[in-house]
């Protein structure tokens, strides 16, 4: 599945053509191959699957148990959030989809679901770091913020690439959630064992890259994210 941008002539495109399925949605336009009854690909999904897919289902049924209240305050507040596509675009999400993604942050925080909207909360982050990746002696990786202590009350999410070739441009849909950085932590993160239960040892010269995105570990609410890229030393 991917976000598409239409060029100035087309407002707009929803259905099928050919084997690929378009849907306008608040943020876009996404395009996704046409999906065929039954599974035309099997496969065995992995416990970070099933796990997302028991995320969806219980955190569904739960909106569609929400009072009308509940579901107006969610409205709301949405309107006084602000989320950006890949393309930089800003948009409002519904009190729906705000509901989801909080909660999908808590549950990777291994917090229980909000049905209660929070209040929306300021949410500072790491702004600028590094990251350190050797295969000397052993591989380890690390981000570092020298100067910098994580604030009390913020966890960050790592999201990773594996390594890749140096002129592979488009990562996307490669990253994984590969760390969390606990709130007050100061100056650097080693997140070897947890990149290395994602993916595979790097080779020498392979670019990884990371992005981290603060999240409230009271409200679930995310802030700005950060993004850096290494190349693994031998």
């Amino acid at each position: 599945m991917a976000l598409i941008k239409l060029s100035s002539n087309l407002d707009g495109i929803d259905g099928s053509i050919g084997q690929l399925t378009y849907t306008k949605v608040r943020y876009g336009t996404i395009c996704k191959t046409k999906s065929q009854p039954g599974s035309a690909h099997p496969f065995t999904p992995s416990q970070a699957q099933l796990d997302l897919r028991n995320f969806f289902h219980n955190s569904i049924a739960m909106w569609k148990t929400l009072t009308t209240a509940q579901v107006e305050a969610w409205n709301d507040l949405a309107k006084e959030v602000t989320f950006k596509n890949i393309f930089g675009e800003e948009y409002h999400p519904s009190g729906y989809n705000l509901f989801m993604e909080v909660n999908q942050n808590r549950q990777l925080l291994n917090l229980s679901v909000y049905a209660n909207a929070p209040l929306k909360p300021t949410i500072d982050g790491i702004s600028n770091f590094n990251i350190r990746a050797s295969l000397t002696p052993s591989f380890s990786i690390q981000l570092i913020f020298d100067g910098y202590t994580t604030p009390n009350g913020i966890d960050h999410l790592i999201y990773c690439t594996p390594g890749c070739p140096a002129g592979k441009s488009y990562l996307r849909n490669k990253y994984r959630v590969s760390g969390i950085i606990p709130q007050a932590t100061a100056n650097s993160f080693d997140f070897t064992t947890d990149f290395l239960n994602k993916f595979p040892t790097p080779a020498a010269g392979q670019r990884i890259r990371c992005v981290t995105r603060p999240i409230g570990i009271f409200s679930g609410f995310p802030g700005s994210h950060a993004l850096d890229w290494t190349t693994v030393l031998p």
